[in-house]
C-alpha cells in the first residue's frame, strides 16, 4: 500500500506523523480530517506527532501538553501558576522581544487570596478572551498566568510593546465590569519566563 500523506497544516501548525519500527502491537493511526490510516500502520510500526510552526521550529511531541498548571507557595501565599512550557525558543526570543503584562483584579477572592471556586469557574470565557486579545493574528504570546493575592496576571511576549494597550482597550470594551491594567516591561525580555523556570521547574 502507498504511504500515505503524512505532514499537514493546522492553524498554522505543520503536524507530522512519525512512524518507527518496534516491537509493539499496530496502534490505530487516525488524523483529524483525514482517512483512517491503521490500514496502512502495520504490527511493527510504533507513531508519533510532531509539530512544528510556521518558522519550522519543533514544537515538540503533539501529546505534549500547552500548559502546564500548578499551585506553588510565593513568599508566604499561595501562587496558581499556568506556564506555557515550550514557550522559549530561539525563534520566540527574536520576534517576541517585548513582554506585556494584563492583570485582572479579582471581584470574589478567599482569605488566601486565590478566587472563590465559583467566581473562578464563571471567569472561563473572560480568560480565553484575555489571551485571544494577546495572542491574535501572531502579535503576540501568552507564557505565564500567575494568580496570586487577588490579582491574575497574564505576561504575554509580543512583536510590539503597545500590545497590552491594545488588548485593554478590546476587553474594557467588552467586560465593563471587570477590573483590568496593563503594564509594560521592555527591559524584562524573556529574563521572567526565566527566573519563574529556575524558581518553579517545569
Amino acid at each position: 500500500m502507498p504511504r500515505p500523506d503524512t505532514s499537514w497544516a493546522v492553524n498554522a501548525l505543520r503536524v507530522q506523523l512519525h512512524v518507527r519500527t518496534t516491537a509493539n502491537q499496530a496502534p490505530r493511526c487516525l488524523i483529524p480530517g483525514k482517512a483512517d490510516l491503521s490500514n496502512w500502520c502495520s504490527a511493527d510500526m510504533q507513531v508519533s506527532w510532531r509539530c512544528t510552526n510556521a518558522y519550522g521550529e519543533n514544537l515538540g511531541a503533539l501529546n505534549a501538553p500547552a500548559w502546564l498548571g500548578s499551585t506553588v507557595e510565593h513568599e508566604g501565599h499561595p501562587l496558581a501558576l499556568r506556564v506555557r512550557p515550550h514557550a522559549d525558543s530561539t525563534v520566540n526570543r527574536e520576534r517576541l522581544p517585548h513582554l506585556v503584562a494584563v492583570t485582572h483584579h479579582l471581584d470574589r477572592v478567599r482569605e488566601d487570596g486565590l478566587p472563590e471556586a465559583a467566581y473562578n469557574n464563571e471567569l472561563a470565557a473572560f480568560d480565553a478572551d484575555v489571551i485571544e486579545s494577546l495572542e491574535r493574528y501572531g502579535k503576540g504570546l501568552v507564557a505565564l498566568i500567575e494568580t496570586l493575592a487577588g490579582r491574575r496576571t497574564y505576561y504575554a511576549y509580543a512583536k510590539g510593546i503597545d500590545l497590552g494597550m491594545d488588548a485593554l482597550v478590546e476587553l474594557q470594551e467588552k467586560y465593563p465590569g471587570h477590573r483590568v491594567t496593563e503594564s509594560r516591561k521592555a527591559s524584562e525580555g524573556w529574563a521572567l519566563f526565566a527566573r519563574y523556570r529556575e524558581l518553579f521547574p517545569w
